[in-house]
Formats: structure tokens, sequence, C-alpha cells
């Protein structure tokens, strides 16, 4: 199949009411970051692959959006940790526009009563410094930390994606395949929590606390509560850029990634139909037979592959009827209860991170001591805004200028991520104010003064349908430089409740249906948090094999 030009979208095109289209060996519904790897997968490998997207926004959370003329920030995922290094080598995506550029952020972790640390951005290769070699636990540190990423390599197969009944390993086969000496290490890593794991470790300290914050970070589960430390374990179990638990910087951002995606997808000759809505799937003798769209009209087909939530296949797409009750017991019961709040903030004037200016082209974490993100965990529960916050930074102008020698434009423009929150899908104003007052206090610990410079802000709270939630607060209104600062509502669900529970529920969602031919790949088939697209490429993997053993895709 010729892949030399680009199919358009095919904006707003359905199959008209009432008609039957047939020809169609692949139907992928959702085009986010997982639908396009699907997609593009499918119909690199011959498929005729049609993608329907429920919006005009094709890639979903992978975007730009313009929070100040001229001030184009990533929504969203702002750094990549675990990029499907086989989907990259696949689809050639480092031809169709992605670079790195860093490869390997370096994190500077800051606290409260504890000097900053900075960590280098290759953990394979050892963390001492001559500074951090110096300081209270750290030979144990470096022990610790040597054994956990031989076990998270160890683990990766099993926490990598769903799947679907092809080669692979589980959790348990890992462990009994491993040695004496570290198959009680991954029992205890694959089941403990954080504070279980860590306590013997550390009596407390910095390191104690930045490995706490590492697990916990954008997970439902605390740090005293079982299967938090896999958590921690997933953080360094992947690859991005090569590099085993690396956490890199694409050029543009990771929206560069999904724009790549997109490119691959038109150059595939996908047809691309949005905004298209689904009503149903079509269910013949326990097989798909096709889709009928909301407008009017079917798509015939024996393959489709679903990229949307869970909740949407079941209530609307697909029916609970046509599921097995287990799969809906494990993969549909409700998920935690702890959210996440995304902060875009443009600057007047960009802050020093510490006492080096350099750290601005880091990775910049706040990691609260142990026992109040133990408590922070718990009051957001409660549907309290904690005081303490995890807050992990990055000023990406700096960044993709670190290499100049000139650094005097870059653009004073800080994305941060703050966790745990409560997950409220009618947050009040109070609420709001709230949590407006958490992420800022807490942000502080990172660049002390922030909101004296700050211009405009956004703060992006995971509570359900998107819209403005208020005013700017008068405790930042008030501030000579700050000239307007929103509280907006990002239309994302909640943290998983922990890496263990959706590694189940990624596995049950990619195999207990009883319908063959459909295959998911939707935000619950993910694994841990960020920018993966794994789910998308094992999916079409599976519908390949199953179309080719079938004898409907060549």
């Amino acid at each position: 199949m010729s892949t030399d030009a680009p199919s358009p979208v095919s904006a707003g095109r359905q199959t008209s009411a009432g008609r039957i289209e047939g020809g169609i060996d692949a139907v992928v519904i959702g085009a986010g970051p997982n639908g396009l790897a699907a997609a593009a997968s499918l119909a690199r490998a011959g498929a005729r692959t049609v993608l329907l997207g429920a919006t005009a926004d094709i890639g979903g959370d992978g975007r730009r959006r313009e929070i100040a003329p001229g001030v184009v920030v990533n929504d969203g995922e702002h750094l990549v940790s675990h990029l499907d290094a086989t989907l990259i080598s696949e689809l050639g995506l480092y031809k169709h526009g992605v670079e790195y550029a860093a490869r390997r952020l370096d994190t500077t972790y800051f606290f409260d009563d504890e000097p900053t640390i900075t960590l280098s951005g290759d953990p394979t290769q050892g963390f001492q410094s001559p500074d951090v070699a110096a300081l209270p636990h750290a030979a144990a540190f470096q022990r610790f930390f040597d054994e956990m990423i031989r076990g998270a390599g160890l683990l990766a197969p099993a926490l990598a994606g769903p799947r679907f009944g092809g080669k692979g390993a589980t959790l348990d086969e890992i462990i009994e395949r491993a040695d004496d000496e570290m198959r009680p290490r991954l029992m205890r890593y694959a089941s403990a929590s954080v504070d279980a794991v860590l306590e013997p470790v550390f009596d407390g300290g910095a390191f104690r606390d930045l490995l706490t914050a590492e697990a916990t970070f954008r997970q439902g589960a605390g740090p005293h509560e079982p299967f938090s430390f896999l958590g921690l374990i997933k953080r360094f179990s992947g690859e991005s850029a090569g590099l085993q638990g690396a956490v890199a910087y694409p050029v543009g951002g990771p929206a560069a990634v999904v724009d790549a995606l997109r490119r691959v997808v038109q150059n595939a000759r996908v047809d691309i139909r949005a905004p298209v809505k689904v009503r149903d799937i079509i269910i013949e003798y326990d097989k798909v037979a096709g889709v009928e769209l909301a407008g009017g009209g079917q798509i015939r087909t024996s393959i489709v592959v679903y990229a949307e939530s869970v909740q949407s296949l079941l209530s609307n797409a697909l029916g609970a009827e046509d599921v097995d009750i287990e799969y809906q017991r494990r993969v549909a019961r409700p998920a935690g209860a702890i959210a996440s709040a995304q902060a875009l903030i443009k600057l007047t004037k960009a802050p020093s991170a510490g006492d080096e200016a350099s750290a601005l082209a880091n990775r910049l974490v706040y990691a609260p001591p142990a026992a109040a993100l133990r408590k922070s965990f718990n009051d957001a529960r409660a549907g309290a805004v904690p005081e303490k916050l995890a807050v992990e930074a990055i000023f990406p102008g700096a960044i993709e200028r670190a290499g100049a020698d000139d650094n005097d434009d870059i653009a004073p423009v800080l994305s941060a991520i703050a966790h745990p929150l409560p997950f409220d899908p009618a947050p009040s104003q109070e609420t709001m104010d709230a949590v407006e007052k958490a992420v800022f206090d807490n942000l502080e610990l990172i660049a002390p003064g922030l909101a004296k410079h700050i211009d405009v802000a956004e703060i992006r709270f995971a509570a359900g349908a998107g819209g403005v939630f208020g005013a700017p607060s008068p405790a930042v209104k008030d501030e000579k430089d700050a000239k307007s600062v929103l509280l907006t509502a990002a239309p994302r669900g909640p943290a998983p409740a922990n890496v263990f529970d959706q590694w189940a529920r990624a596995n049950a969602a990619a195999t207990a249906s009883d319908v063959d031919g459909l295959f998911f790949c939707g935000p619950e088939a993910e694994i841990g948090v960020g920018l993966s697209c794994t789910a998308g490429r094992a999916a079409a993997a599976a519908a390949l094999r199953y179309g080719r053993k079938k004898g409907r895709v060549s």
C-alpha cells in the first residue's frame, strides 16, 4: 500500500442514513493516542481501516493550547516516560518528526527541611554525585535503588500493557522464574505498600521522601496502602528514548509525538472521520459484525478496536447484555477517588528554581514528608483538599534551550502537575478555591516568589466536563503583575486505584470479553499514567492475528 500522500480528515463525514458500507477490514473507535497508534498499525499492515473520532479534535489529550497570545502549551501530559519503543520502530515515528530536546532529564528534588538533591536522568548508571554521596543514607539509597532498577527491569514485560492472550508473562510467572535472591524481593515489590518496603531501609530523610513521592505520584493509592510500591516499579520499569527509567522531553513536547502519529495515520491512508459518534457495535452470533453510527447508517466489519473508556463501551457502544458479568465486575467497577491538577502558567519573569538557574532545565519535584503525603491521600479520599501535594514541574522553554549559549529569550512558561486531590465531578467554588491555593502554595516550594510574577495562569482540575469555575482568587488577583487566573475542569478521570488493580483491569479488558473481533485499548488499558500507546499497538497486533486467522485480513 502506498504511503506517499496523506488522506485528509473527512470532517463530519459518515455513512448516509440507512446506507450499509462494506469493504472495511477494521474500524477503530476513538481518535486519542491509542486510537491513532492502533489505526496506524492496522493500516500499515494492509488492513483497510476507518478511524472514528467523536470530536473533531484528533489526538485526544495530546494537544497544544494557547493560554495567552503567542503562548502555546502542552495540555495534559508534559513529559514522556514510557513511550512504546516497538511502536516507534514499527511506525517510524522518528522519520515523522519525533526528536528529543532531552533524552533524560535530571531531576531536582525539593523538600521541607532538607537541602535540594539533583539526581542523574540515567538511573541505570547510578545516581551518586559527590554532593549526593555525602548525604545521610546515600549508600543505602544507592544499594536499594540498584536492586529496585533490576527488579523493575524483570517485571517490565508484565507491566508494559494488556496481553490479549498473546506472548508475554504475568507477574506470577515472572516471580516464579526469578532466582532465589530476587524472588522474595519481587514478591514484596508486587504486593507491599511503599511504607512496608522503605521503612526497613530508611528511618526517614530526603531519600525516603523522594521515593515515596515518585511511587505515589498520580496514583490512587497512598504510601500506606497495599500494592502502592508497584507504582515505583512501574515508574522505573519502562523506557523512553531508549533508556530504562528515563524521563524525556520531545521537541515541541509530548504533543509532537501525537502529531507524528497523525502523520503516520494519514500517510497510511486511514479513512479518518470526525466528528462521528457511534451508536452501537453490531454483534451477530457473539462476533463483531460492524458499527452503527449515531447519524444513521452502518459500517460492516469483523474487527473493532475500541479506544475510548470502558464505561462508554458498556453503556453506549456495546451494552452490558453483550458482555459477561465477570468482565463487568473487574473492569467497570468504580475507580479510585483521587485526582491530579495541572497548572499552566505564563510568568513575567522566570524564577530561579532553588539556587541554580540551570535547574530550570531539569525536571523539578517537590516531595512532601512521607507522613504528610500519607495524610494527604487520606484527606483527598475523604473529599478534602490536602495541604501538602507532590508536584512535578518543568519549564519547557528552558529544556528546549538547554544547549544554547544564550538563554535570555527563554519563554517564562511553567507546566506543573500536583497530586493527590479529591476527585469531584461537580466541585463547589469553595473546593476550587482550595485547590488553587494548595497548588500555588506547593509550587512556591519549588519556585519561591512565583505568585509575584504570574501573568496568566490556568489550573485544570480533573473533575469531569470542562468549564470555567470562577474568577481569579483575591490572593492572586491583587498581586501587581497577576493579570488573570482561571480555574477550569479538565475532562480527565480519577487516578487508578493502584498499579496492580490497573494491571488486572487492563488484562481483563483485553481478554475477558466473549465478543470475537472486539479489542479494547481505552484509557483503562494503559497501566500507570503518561503517553505510552502500548495498548493501542497491542490491540492492533491482536486484531491482525485474529483477522488473519479468520481469513479476513491478508
